[in-house]
């Protein structure tokens, strides 16, 4: 009998496919920690929440890889599928700041995670309004009411990525190469549920910290809301596909 496994981004950026990339596509995302005291890792088995040391932290200058395993002990390469409107339904920095050329660069997050596989999906999809905010002298934002804003419509505030696992079949989580999390022997009936959280103390780092450039004044998205998933510059997701 299958299992549904299900891996939800509060956040992140979807990194740049990087010019040497072979098919079938990876995708990646640059993804940062959440304030001290707040689990980055949240995992449910059958709806039940599972407790781990190992699933506090994401750690910092690392990859983490979320790999479908199958009964041969060997991780799914079949690449990152996603649904039709999957990138129309991403914010797009190169949107936000009508410019072409803006991104954000790989080495600026704490960590990367990869899929290898999974089918990605946008979740939770609703307007959003982004302030520009100056930057001072102290290198601080001025928070005032009275600066530019913009509303962007239908972007999604979480995204999903769907897994179908097959007897024998199990998810992993591996933090450069070595394993920290697998649900194998924790003997999931019908669901499996990991989240990567994003609270408000991650706003300025995704809006800003992330960018390759630094700027006199950044867009960042109203509080209090996890900030959305972004689209650092196109092609940023794997290939279209079906679950």
């Amino acid at each position: 009998m299958s299992v549904i496994a299900t891996v939800t981004l509060d956040s992140g950026c979807f990194l740049t496919r990087k010019p040497d990339a072979v098919k079938p596509y990876p995708a990646e995302i640059g993804y940062f920690e959440s304030e001290e005291g707040t689990s980055d890792i949240k995992v449910q088995i059958d709806g039940r929440e599972i407790a781990s040391n190992d699933l506090e932290k994401l750690g910092k200058k690392c990859v983490i890889e979320v790999r479908r395993m199958d009964g041969g002990n060997t991780p799914r390469k079949d690449g990152a599928r996603s649904s039709p409107t999957f990138h129309d339904s991403l914010l797009h920095i190169t949107n936000l700041y009508n410019d072409p050329e803006m991104d954000s660069a790989e080495d600026n997050f704490d960590c990367v995670i990869r899929f290898d596989s999974g089918y990605f999906y946008a979740t939770n999809v609703k307007d959003r309004t982004f302030r520009e905010y100056p930057k001072q002298s102290d290198n601080s934002l001025a928070y005032d009411n009275s600066i530019n804003k913009k509303v962007v419509e239908s972007i999604a505030h979480d995204v999903a990525i769907y897994f179908r696992l097959e007897d024998g079949e199990w998810l992993e989580l591996v933090r450069d190469g070595k394993p920290f999390w697998s649900s194998k022997d924790l003997g999931a009936t019908e669901t499996i549920d990991i989240t990567f959280g994003a609270d408000e103390s991650t706003v300025e780092k995704f809006y800003c910290q992330a960018l390759r450039e630094s700027r006199d004044s950044y867009w960042l998205p109203n509080n209090p809301d996890d900030p959305p998933p972004s689209c650092s510059k196109p092609p940023c997701n794997g290939d279209p596909g079906t679950p």
